[in-house]
């Protein structure tokens, strides 16, 4: 019983509000056969328009109360997108925008005017950092020239992180001069991996020698150079370097070699 009377209630409300309902929704009302998933869709745009335009009265403009000049209106929408498609082009020329990686799309006339301004509003906000790109993207064109394509796209995409970039180039050079290694010698194919690791291990080894090595050989310059006298001047400054504690002042030390 509750449930018709309440249908009952619904359908003399809706009967009332017929003529103000058809008045502002149009061809859409339709009582109780009206499509209300268009009418709440269309509810839901008025109620967004009217935020951004508050000053527009669009439910006078549906019910005809009020007169709303609407070719004024869309040729200065025309306009403005035209501006607006100008300038986007412009940042692409200047910026080389490659658009398909900026904003998913390869034209700017597939983006919504919402993306567009989220984009450019990030971009504004960064553009302290603008010379940072230019320089990544010098890099970038000279890894490129160099052949490391796959370390550029996997920095921009996201797929190797900054600090894996390095490593990974480090581990391509490798591998190409091993390359090469093979084709100048190919007895090198003959080495089993047991023997070419051992052979990796000793080099490594030798190389912390030698770098050992030649630090003694630094030492062994300088010394080599510095003056040898056992008497005179030579032979007091020489004492003075050789003790361990209680050295002379520098003034006083001079005056004692007769260093004027």
């Amino acid at each position: 019983m509750r449930v018709g009377r309440a249908m009952c209630e619904r359908r003399g409300r809706a009967t009332s509000e017929t003529e103000f309902a058809a008045a502002a929704f149009g061809p859409v009302w339709a009582q109780e056969r009206t499509r209300w998933n268009v009418l709440r869709e269309l509810l839901a745009w008025a109620d967004q328009a009217d935020a951004l335009r508050p000053s527009i009265d669009l439910l006078g403009v549906a019910t005809g109360g009020r007169s709303f000049q609407w070719d004024q209106a869309a040729e200065r929408l025309e306009q403005a997108a035209a501006e607006l498609h100008a300038d986007l082009s412009r940042i692409t020329s200047i910026a080389k925008l490659d658009l398909t990686v900026a904003v998913n799309y390869p034209d700017w006339n597939q983006v919504s005017i919402q993306d567009v301004s989220d984009r450019t509003g990030l971009w504004r906000s960064e553009l302290g950092r603008i010379n940072d790109w230019v320089a990544a993207r010098e890099a970038f064109e000279a890894a490129r020239g160099f052949g490391a394509q796959a370390i550029v796209h996997g920095l921009i995409d996201g797929t190797i992180t900054p600090a894996e970039a390095r490593p990974i180039l480090d581990l391509l050079i490798a591998e190409a001069l091993w390359h090469k290694a093979r084709i100048d010698d190919p007895r090198l194919d003959e080495i089993d991996g047991a023997e070419r690791t051992l052979t990796a291990k000793n080099f490594r080894d030798l190389d912390r020698r030698r770098i050992a090595f030649a630090r003694y050989e630094v030492l062994a310059g300088y010394l080599g150079q510095r003056p040898q006298g056992a008497t005179g001047e030579m032979a007091t400054i020489r004492d003075e370097i050789g003790k361990k504690r209680r050295h002379l002042p520098i003034r006083k030390l001079m005056e004692r070699a007769g260093i004027r």
